[in-house]
């Protein structure tokens, strides 16, 4: 608090604190670039992205309950081990390990930029500054409310009728419709992102989404996010045209409650 009290008393001005937060952000930014190239090359070895159904935030307890509570053989215990257990946790550590990094070099693009002030130290809800508006990162595809066809889209794709070739072509535009119009109208993208947020992860804090689309497998699209020229490119090319405030004012309503935020979305659909 004294600390606080400091600061605020103190003659140091605005632009001193930012050059001060970008000086360091450079120093950190140094030593991850140095290894930035071969770590990405390490994360194009993911072929699969699947959390062997282990659910985040629940590890533990999606294990004592499907494991430790409902078997009492001690070879049958050994068995699921050996045979789901260890698949599921490979694909849940490879997923995690994916995202973890990925993130990292997403945030440094958006850091990157001129127009952005990253924030120091661990800050909750804050990635970093727009024109002194703080966002927090939120990096997703198209939302599975809006899509939720993966087996049928693959079960569709291998059949070999002339029919089944039509629907392929129907889905597919139907899926690139959906996207059109929620970048044409992405303030309704937003609202519904806020309104349909899992209980355990709602809040109503500044964010900035960046969704990804592969519109060629839509089921490929978490690829994206190692694709980093290709994320320099729309991320920087969105704040490049910022001339205004970023995003929208956004108001929203959650369990009966409204809030206003302010948002903004960048769109990343590759392969159109």
């Amino acid at each position: 608090m004294n600390l606080l009290k400091t600061l605020y008393d103190s003659k140091i001005s605005d632009l001193q604190i930012d050059e001060f937060i970008k000086s360091s952000y450079k120093k950190e930014r140094i030593i991850r670039r140095q290894s930035e190239d071969s770590l990405i090359n390490e994360l194009y070895k993911v072929s699969s992205f699947e959390w062997g159904g282990l659910h985040q935030n629940s590890l533990e307890k999606t294990i004592v309950d499907n494991y430790v509570k409902r078997i009492r053989s001690f070879d049958e215990l050994n068995s699921c081990i050996e045979n789901e257990l260890h698949n599921s946790l490979r694909a849940y550590v490879t997923s995690s390990w994916y995202n973890h990094w990925t993130s990292i070099i997403i945030e440094d693009v958006f850091r990157d930029h001129q127009k952005v002030l990253p924030a120091i130290g661990l800050i909750k809800k804050v990635d970093f500054f727009v024109k002194n508006i703080p966002f927090d990162l939120k990096v997703t595809y198209l939302p599975e409310g809006y899509i939720k066809l993966e087996d049928l889209w693959t079960k569709v794709k291998d059949h070999p009728s002339e029919e089944a070739r039509e629907l392929i072509h129907q889905l597919r535009d139907k899926r690139l419709k959906i996207l059109d119009l929620a970048k044409n109208k992405p303030s309704r993208l937003i609202k519904w992102l806020y309104e349909n947020q899992g209980v355990r992860r709602f809040d109503s804090a500044n964010r900035l989404f960046l969704v990804l689309v592969n519109c060629e497998n839509f089921f490929e699209s978490w690829k994206l996010k190692r694709a980093k020229p290709l994320l320099i490119e729309k991320i920087h090319g969105h704040f490049d045209l910022l001339d205004d405030l970023p995003g929208f004012e956004i108001t929203f309503r959650w369990e009966n409650v409204n809030y206003r935020t302010r948002s903004d979305i960048i769109f990343i659909d590759h392969n159109r």
